[in-house]
């Protein structure tokens, strides 16, 4: 008996990356409220986020996922994401994303705003600019794991990506 992974994913690109983030963020907010309370920001901010971006670029340099949340003084809060997988960081890439959230908020486009750099935890940066905070891919992983079992009928299977999976979760027997 042979068994094969039907989703057949090998491989993810950073678009991939931002896509699932921008999801999560967009519709669960216990993912949301998770990913703030890194930053310390979350006591007055509304989840799950209210708007979504993907791949916003704007005086030539790209954000790769702008994720807005309300608070409850009826204002907003950004939340800018670089997403690495193995590209290098590029000279003052983070210090770009600084500038950029400085200026919405001069402008009252928030009130606020993070900047989360988002790796696999191998990318491990150990300069960060002052307000960037870094997360593993490894750190969402876990967190996703232990929200989703909050979730009445949803079962998490790891190994649901493996080739040899067995019959369980997303794999399907092949005769």
């Amino acid at each position: 008996m042979e068994y094969y992974d039907i989703c057949g994913i090998n491989k993810f690109v950073e678009r991939d990356v931002d896509m699932l983030l921008a999801e999560e963020l967009r519709v669960n907010a216990a993912f949301g409220k998770w990913v703030m309370d890194k930053f310390g920001a979350s006591a007055d901010l509304i989840f799950p986020a209210a708007h979504i971006n993907v791949s916003v670029v704007e005086d030539g340099s790209e954000a790769d996922v702008i994720a807005t949340f309300r608070t409850t003084s009826n204002l907003n809060h950004r939340l800018f994401v670089e997403n690495k997988i193995d590209a290098i960081l590029m000279p003052e890439q983070l210090e770009r994303y600084l500038r950029r959230a400085e200026g919405d908020q001069k402008r009252q486009l928030v009130s606020g705003f993070s900047i989360l750099f988002f790796t696999p935890s191998a990318y491990l940066e150990t300069k960060l600019p002052n307000g960037v905070k870094q997360i593993s891919f490894e750190e969402v992983a876990q967190a996703l794991r232990g929200l989703t079992l909050a979730i009445p009928g949803f079962t998490f299977n790891e190994s649901a990506t493996n080739k040899d999976a067995s019959r369980s979760g997303r794999t399907r027997r092949r005769n």
